[in-house]
């Protein structure tokens, strides 16, 4: 990528506060909900027509994660000191206190502005926060092997909320931000909690579990 669009990038990277409303994931319109993924969500850009693969910094069109969940940490890490970002990796081995909690999300659902009370996604104590530095927020990264619908795999990002320790993300280039939660009709725990999986079902009943991989703490832009 051109070192004057990575500045430009930089230029357009917004802080969580921009992201939430009363600790809700706000709503984009209808031209920007259709110009970020999961990827881009999580690092908070606004920044349209880039495909927001690990890597995007290095090729546009970077594809060297695929089949390859090593090289996938290691490209969101190049991208990350590409965009002058301060982060810290956090190994799955160093946190020992997330429970068991696995998510379910309809493919072909593009219902995901359901409005939820507070009661709904209330979440216990937030542990991660004696762990962060001042100013950062969480990136969990999530990934799943090739299978019969997806060739060379594929990756998820979610990010935590520090102030209320909610999870939330945004599912493709066509869904709304959420908390993470399941589809309606789908069984979940408490919508918000960290997941330690996410499975994507399809009308059929094929399904494919996302696994995670890596945390990220970054440095909130200013």
């Amino acid at each position: 990528m051109p070192i004057l669009e990575t500045i430009e990038l930089r230029n357009h990277m917004v802080p969580s506060k921009k992201l939430l409303r009363n600790h809700f994931p706000i709503t984009l319109d209808s031209e920007s909900v259709k110009q970020t993924n999961c990827y881009g969500y999580c690092l908070g850009i606004t920044y349209p027509n880039l495909n927001f693969c690990p890597g995007f910094t290095i090729a546009p069109d970077s594809n060297s994660w695929i089949d390859n969940p090593e090289r996938l940490i290691e490209d969101c890490t190049l991208d990350l000191q590409n965009l002058n970002r301060p982060f810290r990796r956090i190994s799955l081995e160093d946190v020992t206190f997330v429970e068991e909690n696995e998510y379910y999300i309809d493919v072909h659902s593009m219902d995901s502005s359901r409005s939820l009370l507070p009661s709904e996604y209330a979440n216990p104590e937030n542990k991660w926060t004696e762990l962060l530095e001042e100013n950062e927020y969480l990136v969990k990264v999530f990934y799943t092997p090739s299978n019969s619908r997806i060739r060379g795999g594929d990756f998820h990002f979610i990010r935590q909320d520090r102030q209320t320790g909610i999870w939330f993300h945004k599912m493709g280039w066509q869904r709304q931000p959420d908390i993470v939660r399941s589809d309606n009709g789908l069984w979940s725990p408490i919508p918000g909690r960290e997941p330690t999986k996410i499975t994507s079902i399809f009308c059929d009943g094929f399904s494919y579990t996302y696994l995670p991989l890596v945390y990220f703490a970054i440095t909130e832009p200013c």
